[in-house]
């Protein structure tokens, strides 16, 4: 169950990780402009005089959530849990890879995972002191599976502040060009509200789509589309005007997140994770961090 729980923890710790790449380009008449006005309101400007983010801490002040699991008889359960700590730190490599580290609290059990992007990938796991290495030869679908979650949060990164923000990459939708590419990759996209999408330049599986309010241009949901065997995953985004406390002004945080999954395209969305941010921290994480300890009866 704990490691379940942890898979999800993860994956749904993406909705939360940031990267500034500089200030959006100057304003143009194109069907842009509602998401330039959404990368101004999450600061984008202001992160790039402070030389974008190069790393994030994050506490999460509560975390519950839902595991499926499939019995001997087939039929799937979705028991509840709850986790008293929660944290990420995540940075960016001068070589522009990225790191990410997790560590939770759940009944007194302390989870601790990381994977290093600038030393060839290399991962470790702790659980309750007893420490691991996660090596490509021993442990292929557990690095695999840590790969997979930090790319998702590097995706999110450009969908929190919407960048690159060109023309290329970022398209309202619907439009011909990139419903032919979705077609191609056999990708699945609900239709939501106002929305756009970003394709990866080098790789069309990089598919992202954002939800921004016209009134507001807060970006309220991200979403990752549905893709062959994958489910369409949401995450819903919830601000408010003091929380969660920040070391800096910018960016714009959601105080919470709501990880919402469906199958296909149309079926009802069930909750995963509802996290609620309590800190972040900007620029401050220490790349010790990422150091693997050493077993606790060592």
């Amino acid at each position: 169950m704990r490691v379940r729980a942890a898979l999800v923890v993860v994956a749904s710790l993406a909705a939360l990780a940031t990267a500034g790449d500089g200030p959006a380009p100057a304003p143009k008449k194109t069907p842009l402009a509602l998401l330039r006005k959404a990368a101004t309101r999450q600061g984008g400007a202001e992160l790039a005089a402070a030389g974008g983010i190069r790393s994030m801490h994050i506490e999460f002040g509560a975390a519950r959530g839902w595991a499926e699991v499939t019995g001997k008889d087939g039929k799937v359960s979705r028991p509840d849990f709850d986790l008293e700590e929660l944290s990420l730190d995540w940075l960016r490599h001068d070589d522009g890879s990225t790191s990410l580290r997790t560590r939770s609290v759940s009944d007194g059990l302390v989870e601790i995972a990381a994977i290093n992007g600038a030393y060839d990938d290399i991962g470790w796991v702790s659980i309750d002191g007893e420490v691991e290495t996660l090596s490509r030869a021993q442990h292929p679908e557990q690095l695999r599976r840590l790969t997979q979650q930090r790319r998702i949060i590097d995706l999110l990164a450009e969908a929190m502040l919407l960048s690159p923000l060109d023309d290329e990459q970022w398209m309202p939708l619907p439009t011909s060009s990139n419903v032919k590419v979705l077609q191609a990759e056999n990708v699945k996209i609900e239709q939501p509200r106002t929305r756009f999408i970003r394709i990866g330049a080098a790789d069309a599986a990089d598919v992202i789509v954002v939800g921004v309010d016209q009134t507001s241009h807060d970006v309220t949901w991200v979403q990752l589309p549905e893709r062959d065997t994958v489910p369409c995953v949401t995450y819903e985004l919830a601000y408010h005007p003091t929380l969660p406390h920040r070391s800096t002004t910018a960016p714009r945080m959601p105080f919470k997140i709501t990880d919402t999954v469906s199958d296909t395209v149309g079926t009802a969305k069930r909750p995963r994770l509802v996290l609620g941010v309590s800190r972040v921290a900007l620029n401050e994480v220490d790349i010790r961090v990422l150091v693997q300890p050493k077993p606790k009866n060592d």
